[in-house]
């Protein structure tokens, strides 16, 4: 009879106007202006019209009155729920303990409703503290990185995500301000000693210089450099910094400058359990030519040069200038050089003498003089000490170095000596370095006029330097490790002291490390955790865990978000031993949530890594409510089935109280307080005054005996009715009000309001100066449409709210919330789509779940909770009934078409783009406007058919679909073919692209 076809008043006229031809040709059947016979025909078509529509309500009448029978009733209206977010004026100010039922608003869209209230569900502390820092670790993968910086805003960011920037770093930096000034090539060679003098074992060194596990590396000023050789050598490390290489540069670590080499550290492993007590460093560097030499006050050629001028006289000094080998302080220096003479003659010659001899005698009567050879005899070397000039040698070794010697023409010069730790700087000729000189003290034959002056030459300069058989530390020693750093101890000779340069964390398994500024000391503090994405991961066991200051200790907490698998609230009890702990290079209170099971680790990975859209301290559940009412009532004499009318309709939720002072019976008394049913009130001398008793809402009274303390609620109507005393006690009678109900009003789908649009409060409370919904509120809902009632309640006479059949499962699961669109069974199956006897799988589909997707896991809670006593046990027990959102594919298609003319290119393609985005609406999309069927997509044709009949559209020649879904690895391209094997796929528009071409 539903199938039943009434025809209208002009499907009825057009039928006589066919047959009337044939059956009365004399009418002329003019509807605008009719005979007589035309006339009659359109008031039968308006009767039988109006008679055939009438009849057609009687099945619906029927229908409706059999069920009335049955007591069945429209649901009322459901109030919107969600969370808001409290902020105070700053982080200076004392928290705020702010009770539930705190009332807050939102001003509507409709300016009749005006403003619409909600109230907070539980208490909450409203602290100043934040979430300053997220860190995430894993010592197994050898990994930190910053999820989260304040200031920074929240990004999407996924959890235990190693595929982020690894900030773990492993480092050891040496610094010595002497034997680290190396400008041209030279050696370094790093001593490890444990202990005393064993030294570190020589298979870990040789990892040192390995280049897979580690390499050295030297500040030159445009960043670090790579030595050019790196090797181990009777168990100590050398390093080589090449000719053709930079020169050091001073620079900071950590606030302390210097000249630094570093250990990179590339395969944490084998350094693990490395310790020394102590490093001895050694450098020495040869042909190291001067900065700068400077001969009697003029700076010379530093090749070949004479180092007093070519006429010698006592005092003439020469200037060696190295600053890379004269500051390395206790080092052996070495000053080399080829040493030669060359003869210069005497100024003064006899054939110009002015002197006229002849005067007195003939000149052949005077003996020639002698020629003398000016050589000097004796230099002095001296080195400047910050005060003045001081002897070099205490003693006159080198001291006739530049005295010649006629058996001897060109000789290789060294002089040595242990470079003073008090050699300074100095300013010579503008040039600042380090310097030695040779000052001349004694000259041989300096008054002779007659010779030459037998001036040293010197060629090919160099200077030298070694460590060698002293013992040198380093100046700092610095290791980072886990974004922070240590200073090894300054004592290198301490033997009882170890130092690790290379640590972890110590989590081997993935934790989060969440870092407040201020302690998380009161409570109950809430902290709201937006999740992108509903998946289950309830298998992932996560420890949380504060530092209280002397080790982590596990939190008790609430979770709401299952592990993650939803948006929701954890609820913390404030601890008052929390304390500050410096990790990854700053002092903060810590959280710490460990991945007890490994579960995230890339190879044990069973579910997609949590989205996290954002953490929000001060978040608390909030639900619509217009009035939170409490109204008194008395029954007067005997009277069965009484009914209490409210002040209001659209109930939420109601209680009801009965003063039963003179009707408890002997032990009701202690049972209804065990069971917090009973409200006592005493009078001034302790006399049991008023004794209120709660009440309980049933469906109806059939299960109800004549002591059942059972009342029915009409949410809808407003109004409470009692039993008859057979079924369903009857409470007292009295001339005082002795029945008192407690209710909340309100619900409709306008408290579904959007993000940031709850931000008044009914009253100021402490220092909180905002508040906002950083979500939608949803699960609002009007009374139910007689429509929908029909339909669910004609499943309930079928189901019997047992679910046996794929229909029964899915009927029911519908009637769990207002919000789903479209439900559809897999038995057999389990979440994963793989065949599992016994399971099944319910695949749910929110109306609005293009913008509220993350509110899914409410709607998910819902459906688990209204089939928890509706089907067999065992699918809970077990976990054989998953209830899961369908696995939406995004599907992006390139079109390319032929247009008519190039003025229609822009409206076309427009067209299509809607057109695609309407055809792939899983809700209103596909041919019938009816959405798609889960477990169903489109094809090429299929596409091509619904942009095919656009206006100045002439042909559509390729179609390319591209589909793009999430798995345990995240969103990601797939394989259309493969993907439609999924059972539980569902299509969504993506991004499209048209390619137009002129027909």
């Amino acid at each position: 009879m539903e199938n039943l076809t009434i025809w209208t008043k002009e499907e009825i006229i057009e039928q006589i106007r066919e047959k009337a031809g044939s059956y009365v040709p004399e009418w002329k059947f003019d509807t605008e202006f009719p005979d007589i016979g035309t006339a009659l025909a359109l008031v039968y078509a308006e009767m039988h019209a109006r008679t055939a529509n009438k009849f057609s309500q009687v099945f619906l009448k029927n229908r409706i009155a059999f069920l009335n029978e049955l007591d069945a009733g429209l649901l009322p209206a459901v109030p919107a729920a969600g969370y808001v977010t409290f902020s105070l004026v700053n982080d200076e100010v004392d928290g705020v303990a702010l009770p539930s039922g705190t009332v807050v608003s939102a001003q509507s869209e409709d300016e009749e409703i005006g403003l619409i209230n909600y109230r907070t569900e539980d208490d909450v502390y409203v602290s100043p503290a934040r979430v300053e820092a997220i860190y995430h670790v894993c010592d197994q993968e050898d990994f930190i990185s910053r999820v989260y910086e304040a200031g920074e805003g929240w990004k999407e960011e996924a959890f235990f995500d190693l595929s982020r920037p690894n900030l773990q770093r492993h480092e050891l930096y040496f610094s010595h301000d002497q034997a680290f000034y190396i400008k041209e090539s030279g050696w370094i060679q790093l001593s490890l000693y444990l202990r005393g003098e064993f030294r570190v074992p020589e298979e870990i060194q040789r990892k040192l210089t390995d280049p897979a596990c580690a390499c050295f590396e030297y500040y030159s000023g445009s960043g670090y450099e790579k030595f050019s050789s790196e090797r181990l050598e009777d168990g100590t490390i050398l390093l080589r910094k090449g000719e053709e290489q930079p020169p050091f540069a001073r620079t900071e670590v950590e606030g302390r400058p210097g000249y630094f080499i570093r250990c990179v550290v590339r395969d944490m492993e084998p350094f693990k359990y490395l310790e020394f007590g102590r490093v001895v460093i050694r450098s020495w560097g040869s042909n190291i030519l001067p900065d700068s030499v400077y001969a009697n006050g003029i700076e010379s050629n530093r090749k070949h040069y004479f180092p007093f001028g070519e006429r010698l006289t006592n005092f003439n000094e020469v200037y060696f200038g190295c600053e890379e080998a004269l500051c390395k302080k206790g080092a052996r220096v070495t000053l080399a050089f080829n040493l030669d003479f060359a003869k210069i003659p005497l100024d003064y010659n006899v054939e110009n003498d002015p002197v006229k001899w002849e005067w007195i005698m003939k000149r052949s009567d005077f003996k020639s003089d002698p020629e003398y050879d000016v050589t000097i005899e004796e230099v002095m070397w001296e080195y400047y000490n910050g005060k003045g000039w001081a002897r070099l040698f205490p003693d006159d070794r080198y001291s006739h170095v530049f005295l010649p010697r006629n058996d001897v023409n060109g000789e290789y010069k060294k002089i040595e000596w242990i470079c003073p730790h008090d050699l300074e700087p100095l300013v010579v000729n503008s040039c600042e370095s380090r310097y030695i000189r040779a000052r001349i003290i004694k000259v041989n034959n300096l008054f002779k006029l007659k010779g030459a002056y037998i001036s040293p030459v010197m060629e090919d300069t160099i200077f030298e330097y070694d460590y060698l058989g002293r013992e040198v530390g380093p100046e700092h020693m610095i290791s980072y490790n886990n974004l922070e750093s240590r200073q090894a101890p300054k004592t290198a000779s301490d033997q009882a002291a170890t130092f690790r340069p290379f640590i972890q964390t110590g989590m081997q398994r993935q934790a989060l490390y969440l870092g407040f500024q201020l302690p998380l000391s009161e409570g109950p503090l809430k902290l709201f955790f937006m999740i992108k994405d509903n998946v289950d991961r309830t298998g992932q066991n996560l420890l949380w865990e504060y530092y209280n200051g002397s080790s982590w200790k596990e939190l008790n907490l609430v979770d709401e978000t299952r592990s993650f698998s939803k948006s929701g609230i954890v609820t913390v009890m404030g601890r008052k031993d929390f304390a500050l702990k410096k990790i990854f290079g700053r002092e903060q209170y810590w959280i710490r949530i460990t991945d007890v099971h490994n579960g995230y680790a890339p190879k044990n990975r069973t579910a997609a890594l949590p989205v996290i859209r954002g953490i929000h301290m001060n978040t608390t559940r909030i639900m619509n409510v217009d009035k939170a009412v409490s109204e008194l009532f008395r029954r007067e004499g005997y009277q069965e089935n009484s009914r209490l009318e409210l002040s209001d309709r659209k109930i939420i939720e109601a209680e009801v109280w009965v003063n039963e002072v003179n009707d408890l019976r002997a032990g009701e008394y202690e049972k209804l307080m065990k069971e917090k049913l009973l409200k006592p009130i005493y009078d001034e001398a302790g006399m049991l005054k008023e004794a209120w008793v709660k009440w309980n809402q049933a469906e109806d009274f059939t299960e109800s005996g004549e002591t059942s303390r059972d009342y029915v609620l009409d949410k809808n109507e407003g109004f409470i009715l009692f039993g008859n005393g057979r079924q369903g006690r009857l409470p007292p009678s009295s001339r005082s009000e002795n029945i008192r109900v407690e209710y909340l009003s309100g619900g409709g789908e306008h408290t579904n309001v959007g993000e940031n649009r709850v931000r008044q409060m009914n009253q100021e409370i402490g220092f909180i100066n905002e508040i906002k919904n950083l979500q939608a509120l949803a699960g609002g809902s009007s009374k139910e449409s007689l429509s929908d009632a029909l339909i669910r309640n004609s499943a309930k006479i079928r189901h019997q709210n047992r679910a046996i059949t794929v229909r029964d499962y899915e009927e029911i699961a519908m009637a769990a919330s207002r919000s789903i669109m479209r439900v559809k069974c897999f038995s057999g199956y389990g979440r994963s789509g793989q065949r599992i006897p016994g399971a099944v799988t319910l695949i749910v589909l929110q109306k609005d779940f293009e913008h509220r997707r993350e509110l899914f896991g409410t709607i998910k809670d819902e459906v688990e909770r209204y089939l928890k006593d509706k089907v067999e046990g065992n699918l809970f027990c077990m976990g054989k009934l998953a209830v899961m959102e369908p696995e939406f594919v995004e599907l992006s298609v390139r079109a390319d078409i032929t247009v008519s003319h190039y003025n229609a290119a822009f409206q076309v393609k427009k067209q299509v783009h809607d057109r695609l985005a309407d055809f792939l609406n899983p809700l209103t999309g596909n041919f019938h406007n009816q959405g798609w069927e889960i477990g169903q997509l489109p094809n090429n044709i299929q596409i091509k058919n619904a942009i095919g009949n656009i206006p100045d559209l002439v042909f559509v020649k390729n179609i390319y679909i591209s589909a793009f879904a999430g798995d345990v690895m995240g969103r990601r391209e797939v394989d259309l073919e493969q993907i439609r094997q999924n059972r539980y796929i569902l299509p969504v528009s993506g991004q499209h692209e048209v390619m137009i071409d002129i027909g």
